[in-house]
């Protein structure tokens, strides 16, 4: 990926800022940009038209928490500290999360934190920090995280509390009903809104967004799911099943979340504008693994989420980990370009460390 890259920084007068952004099971053609003619996603369309799309993008795994791992070590899923999702044991009253990564492990984060850099991650970890707490965020490079420690208390999207860096914080209004009073991926966004107000303006930074969306289950605000449902799709109820509620209108549901990510992420990127340092941050949108399969309500034949690809998410096949990917970065010479070039998730470890002047891994 280097060689598409290295230009993109060029006359940057200080260090560029870096927004990542991590989508979770989402489909190569669930964006307005990479073909959903279903799905509205407006900020990333725009994203993309100012942007190099790469269209031969896989991710490092076919599963989420190995699929971090890659993307933050630079690792390979062959050399990666973390090979597979690895729950632990739940605890008393909350979720114990996955394994972490050894005490130590360099990180993305770590590098840029060492270099200068403000870094704080918002949205899903999934590498330890609750059962195993030497895999806090804190310890691999972040000075601030806001979300989900554990990946499976991520499975709702309205949830009864979140992991606001060392602190439990309940959100009122959510008792794992299907609806609640807050939306996960909105309290998680105006964290990151708030920690970004308070990152001075002479400080450069790296704001990591492993989203969770949209991972099952089907939870999404109630107004872009009315939206969706004045669509008029043929939409048939989900009955429930395998540890997932019934859903009136999946299909309106699934939509509705991915809009949700999409607003959540004109939010984020309004917010850089207002600190004049849009054109002085690289952004990069993609996902840890392809879509997912027919579960918990959700319907990618009807999206065409995995449209002409074989297999889904846990399965090693294109379905399972093509992923869109889009990067944007000052000094791009051709908006709205793409390259077909193949390019994996882990690459991007040492390709933004090249862009910002640090030493990548050699691997």
């Amino acid at each position: 990926m280097l060689q598409f890259l290295l230009a993109l920084c060029v006359g940057a007068e200080s260090s560029p800022n870096i927004l990542l952004i991590f989508a979770d099971d989402l489909g190569l053609h669930d964006l307005g940009c990479t073909g959903s003619t279903r799905i509205e996603t407006p900020h990333l369309d725009a994203l993309a038209e100012e942007s190099m799309q790469f269209t031969r993008a896989y991710s490092s795994a076919c599963v989420c928490a190995p699929s971090r791992a890659c993307l933050l070590t630079g690792k390979s899923l062959a050399t990666s500290p973390i090979r597979d999702n690895g729950e632990l044991p739940k605890m008393e009253g909350r979720f114990a999360g996955q394994r972490a990564m050894p005490e130590g492990t360099p990180t993305l984060a770590t590098k840029l934190q060492q270099a200068g850099y403000a870094t704080g991650a918002f949205g899903k970890w999934g590498l330890g920090g609750v059962g195993e707490p030497q895999g806090h965020p804190k310890y691999f490079g972040f000075d601030r995280f806001y979300g989900y420690l554990c990946q499976y208390h991520a499975h709702n999207l309205f949830p009864r509390y979140l992991d606001a860096h060392e602190e439990m914080v309940m959100l009122p209004g959510n008792d794992r009903s299907l609806l609640g009073d807050t939306w996960g991926p909105d309290a998680i966004c105006e964290d990151a809104l708030g920690w970004l107000d308070a990152v001075p303006e002479d400080q450069p930074w790296f704001m990591y967004v492993p989203t969770i969306v949209p991972h099952l289950a089907l939870q999404a605000p109630p107004d872009l799911i009315s939206y969706y449902n004045d669509k008029g799709w043929d939409d048939p109820a989900y009955e429930g099943g395998r540890g997932y509620l019934p859903h009136p209108t999946p299909r309106a549901a699934y939509a509705a979340m991915v809009t949700g990510m999409d607003r959540n992420i004109g939010r984020l990127f309004a917010a850089i504008k207002a600190r004049g340092e849009w054109d002085n941050t690289i952004v990069i949108f993609t996902s840890d693994n392809g879509a997912t399969f027919e579960l918990g309500g959700f319907d990618p034949e009807f999206f065409g989420s995995n449209r002409g690809l074989r297999g889904h998410k846990v399965q090693l096949y294109e379905g399972g980990l093509r992923v869109p990917m889009i990067v944007r970065a000052p000094g791009v010479s051709q908006e709205g370009s793409s390259e077909d070039t193949v390019v994996v998730g882990y690459d991007l470890h040492d390709t933004i460390l090249d862009l910002v002047d640090l030493p990548g891994t050699g691997e």
